[in-house]
């Protein structure tokens, strides 16, 4: 049951019996263009770091982007007692494949992931967390580091909340309508226990 809610879609199911849930959603390649300054910047803050050595090298730091890039995301939600679906890979161009239960954690603990691009570990990729404690604040965000040669990183859990993990791989390609290809994935879930103070988080 797919609908809008502003600039936002929703999916209402219904979950049927006990047992973990891997949801997915892909979007098609979409156009985008940005301003060099914004361009950079972004390059920059997604630790995408080699697209902005090879633009440098190329002598295209003043230019105009053109990319065509897609959005990969997954969300995991138990109902009652949980088993490993957590663990299955769903065969998306890039995705999140936690390593142990995102059920079982509490703050303070560790959540081990693979991300795999392709099928294939992808290695410094950066990672960044992005935690709610509570909806009507912003999210609290953080970088947690780069992936290792098996496309690891260890995430850390700094308090109770709902959850986003993200990470973006950019490929330099030679079409005759854009110069880079993006991918984007995301992995969302919840741990429990008491939210921190509203203090705590970040606006």
């Amino acid at each position: 049951a797919w609908r809008m809610l502003g600039k936002a879609t929703h999916a209402t199911v219904l979950l049927a019996g006990e047992g973990a849930k891997v949801f997915a959603v892909s979007t098609r390649p979409r156009f985008l263009e940005m301003e060099a300054a914004k361009f950079e910047d972004y390059l920059k803050e997604e630790g995408l770091l080699a697209a902005q050595q090879l633009r440098r090298q190329k002598g295209e730091s003043a230019a105009k982007s053109r990319e065509m890039y897609a959005k990969f995301a997954k969300t995991y939600v138990v109902s009652g007692r949980p088993d490993r679906a957590y663990a299955q890979a769903l065969g998306l161009k890039i995705e999140f494949i936690p390593q142990s239960d995102p059920a079982a954690l509490k703050p303070g603990d560790e959540l081990p992931v693979q991300v795999l691009f392709e099928g294939r570990p992808l290695a410094d990729v950066q990672v960044e967390v992005a935690i709610s404690a509570d909806p009507r604040r912003k999210s609290l965000h953080k970088i947690v580091g780069c992936t290792n040669s098996r496309g690891e990183i260890r995430v850390p859990i700094s308090q109770a909340g709902k959850l986003r993990l993200h990470c973006v791989h950019m490929q330099r390609v030679a079409q005759p309508t854009h110069d880079w290809e993006s991918s984007w994935a995301s992995f969302t879930f919840e741990v429990a226990g008491a939210p921190s103070p509203a203090s705590d988080v970040v606006s």
